[in-house]
């Protein structure tokens, strides 16, 4: 944890869609939204059971492109 309680993001973790979700204060519908939208990138590695793993380094890049957007 950060020192706002914000989890801290290894750029070299997989995230599920519940975890970015818990993350980013959505569901993991929404995540798999923003996958199939293009806004978040992921892949299906073949261990994980054909589900979504987002790595770190692009769920901070799209923190950070949701952040522009917000200024």
């Amino acid at each position: 944890m950060t020192g706002d309680g914000t989890p801290e993001i290894s750029d070299f973790k997989l995230y599920t869609t519940y975890q970015v979700g818990q993350i980013i204060g959505v569901t993991a519908n929404t995540v798999r939204r923003y996958i199939t939208m293009g806004a978040l990138r992921a892949s299906k590695p073949p261990h994980a059971g054909g589900h979504y793993r987002i790595s770190g380094k692009s769920l901070k890049q799209f923190i950070a492109e949701c952040e522009r957007r917000e200024v």
